[in-house]
């Protein structure tokens, strides 16, 4: 599935509405920041005073990325001087690319993230979550995020939690803790006690960050915690720890630790299980499946061998169905037989799509599914617009927002998705 930025969606949400001018400056503008230049016919050929209302938006240079009101717009020989305030951090020179925006570029990029909130009726979210039956956390691998929180997980001591994408250890994304010179941490709750009664759980996880006062995991149940030891690299490393669980009516979390070291911190590939049983009743589902579709599973590891059954097993078999839960609650499926651990299994369900708020951002559809969704955004701006009442002939554009609702209505017939039939599995350890 291709990721699709927010860039990419605005571009089209602001076609769709008429507003997508760009422009090069022809000229270097004031020293000061205050001013751009532009000889671009587009711009030089409509009326001075029609700029008024708009923002800049920089796409290149030492100020790419900042955006700023137009104070005042004046023509000479065909070019066409913008004064912004408050100025830009440097110099607009000549050769700069810029954007004109009518409508502010926020209220757009909060139209998309509303949109992608309910478009779930017609583009649905696949979430598929896959690990080895015994796990007892979510989210393992912190593929599932909204806004800055990766579901399943809660952030202790407000600790700065961004989702990355390029410092991983396995999959798309970890779960990255900024630099702070004090411990912050993310933790999740266990609650399956039926399954670690009176049992010894492990927790690991792979992180990397400092190697003095670094990363480290905590199981804490009871009320008392239980640390494990602090790495000693700067590499991925992975860290691990045990504690028994006496009484599984008191809470149980397990806990990732960024330590006190002043450094960047991620974590990944997060496993949560009981040490001794050989089976178990429930399998782990992550909150950000909202509608469960379906379990699967296919043979795993030999319990006596602790070793894959062949490699023909892993590589060939394919998953079959598995029985649906009788019961779902407190983040598991629950089930009255038990089944055998360190089985490969997944589940497979809806979801919703991220909140969205910077160019950056991605989202996993398609390029022919984004018209769908800038769609519905164009809407959303419009009524933000509308509701605004300070942007020209109310006319002409509830007009705009009509023919666009009535293409909207097209695309949705036409681009109604399925869910995926097949999928390559990321690696479980």
């Amino acid at each position: 599935m291709l990721s699709v930025t927010v860039a990419t969606m605005e571009q089209e949400l602001s076609k769709l509405v008429g507003d997508y001018i760009t422009l090069a400056c022809s000229s270097n503008g004031a020293a000061d920041g205050s001013t751009l230049l532009s000889s671009s016919e587009d711009i030089s050929s409509r009326p001075a005073q029609s700029w008024q209302r708009y923002t800049v938006e920089i796409t290149s240079g030492t100020a790419d990325g900042q955006v700023r009101p137009v104070s005042s717009v004046s023509h000479s020989a065909g070019v066409a001087t913008f004064t912004v305030s408050p100025v830009f951090s440097a110099q607009i020179v000549s050769a700069v690319t810029a954007r004109l925006h009518r409508f502010p570029r926020l209220w757009k990029v909060a139209a998309l993230s509303d949109a992608l909130g309910e478009i779930v009726d017609v583009l649905p979210r696949v979430v598929i979550e896959e690990f080895l039956s015994g796990e007892l956390a979510r989210n393992v691998n912190f593929e599932q995020w909204r806004g800055n929180t990766p579901y399943d997980w809660e952030l202790i001591g407000s600790p700065t939690v961004t989702k990355e994408t390029t410092t991983i250890y396995q999959g798309k994304a970890s779960c990255k803790i900024a630099a702070v010179a004090s411990d912050k941490s993310v933790r999740q709750l266990i609650v399956p006690a039926r399954d670690i009664r009176s049992e010894t759980i492990s927790f690991e996880a792979y992180v990397k960050g400092a190697a003095t006062n670094g990363p480290y995991v905590a199981i804490t149940t009871g009320g008392a915690t239980t640390n494990g030891t602090a790495v000693t690299s700067t590499d991925w490393t992975k860290v691990t720890v045990t504690a028994a669980i006496s009484d599984p009516a008191q809470p149980v979390y397990i806990e990732i630790h960024k330590g006190s070291s002043n450094t960047d911190t991620y974590f990944d590939a997060a496993h949560c299980k009981v040490n001794v049983q050989t089976s178990t009743s429930v399998i782990p589902i992550s909150e950000a499946i909202t509608d469960l579709r379906s379990v699967e599973w296919r043979r795993g590891i030999d319990q006596a061998a602790s070793t894959l059954q062949s490699e023909l097993d892993y590589t060939l078999r394919p998953y079959s169905n598995f029985p649906m839960p009788q019961e779902i609650h407190g983040g598991y499926g629950h089930y009255r037989a038990t089944m055998t651990r360190d089985d490969f299994m997944r589940v497979i369900g809806n979801g919703l799509w991220p909140t969205v708020t910077a160019d950056s951002d991605t989202v996993d559809i398609t390029l022919d599914q984004v018209p769908l969704v800038a769609g519905r955004a164009a809407v959303k701006l419009l009524e933000h617009v509308l509701a605004d009442g300070g942007y020209g002939d109310t006319a002409e554009l509830q007009g705009t927002m009509g023919r666009i609702r009535a293409d909207q209505a097209t695309k949705e017939r036409l681009l109604r998705v399925k869910a995926p039939t097949k999928r390559i599995a990321l690696p479980l350890r």
